[in-house]
């Protein structure tokens, strides 16, 4: 069952590829994505300068 993870995996980072790098059918999808995208890395980078600040 190890391939069926990898697969998922795969076809996760490349819908993420592709709402990263293109513009056109994707906008509208990926605009919501990045958002929540952008949010989750803000709260992430937040983290780690709260961590490392001490």
């Amino acid at each position: 069952m190890w391939w069926a993870m990898i697969a998922i995996v795969m076809m996760a980072l490349v819908s993420m590829a592709l709402v990263y790098f293109s513009d056109g059918g994707w906008a509208m999808y990926g605009g919501r994505m990045l958002q929540t995208v952008r949010h989750d890395e803000e709260r992430f980078v937040r983290f780690w300068r709260l961590v490392f600040s001490r």
